[in-house]
This record gives structure tokens, C-alpha cells and sequence, in this order.
């Protein structure tokens, strides 16, 4: 089969499933990146049975050059939304 016997129809769903792919990576990778348990029957890690007050932030990903970041972001209050927070600064 050659490139001009695809259809824009069967791209799409090529895309649409790389791109599916990468969202369950991350969601696995965030899941292992937290060291406690949260949201019982969700998120349940049997090394971590607890939830840990260090985990109270953001869980924050990037895709650089086909590698996946995970990093740690403070949690906003109420008080801090006003403040423009930069979502890449680690």
C-alpha cells in the first residue's frame, strides 16, 4: 500500500492514537511519580499506603524531544490565584 492509497480518514485514526498513547504514558508515569496512596481504589500503591502531605502539589508532565518529564508544581490557594504562576517553572 502506498502513502497516496491512505485516506485522510485512516491518518486520523493513526494520530488520534498516537496521541492516546501518549496521554495513557502519562497518566502511568504520573501514577508511579507519587510516592503515596490517593484516591483509594484509583490510585492504590501497596509500598505507600498512605497518603503523604509531601504529594500535596501538582503532578505535572512535558513530552521534550519524545521524552517524558514529570515534575512537582506548588498547589495554588485560594489567596495565590491572582498571581500569574509560570506552568513550567519547576
Amino acid at each position: 500500500m502506498s502513502f497516496r492509497q491512505i485516506n485522510m480518514h485512516d491518518l486520523m485514526f493513526a494520530y488520534e492514537l498516537k496521541e492516546r498513547l501518549i496521554v495513557c504514558k502519562s497518566l502511568i508515569e504520573h501514577l508511579f511519580f507519587r510516592k503515596e496512596t490517593r484516591w483509594h481504589s484509583f490510585n492504590e500503591n501497596l509500598d505507600y499506603p498512605e497518603t503523604d502531605e509531601n504529594y500535596f502539589k501538582y503532578v505535572n508532565s512535558r513530552l521534550v524531544n519524545g521524552e517524558l518529564e514529570v515534575f512537582m508544581r506548588k498547589l495554588l490557594r485560594r489567596r495565590d490565584m491572582s498571581i500569574v504562576i509560570d506552568p513550567y517553572s519547576v
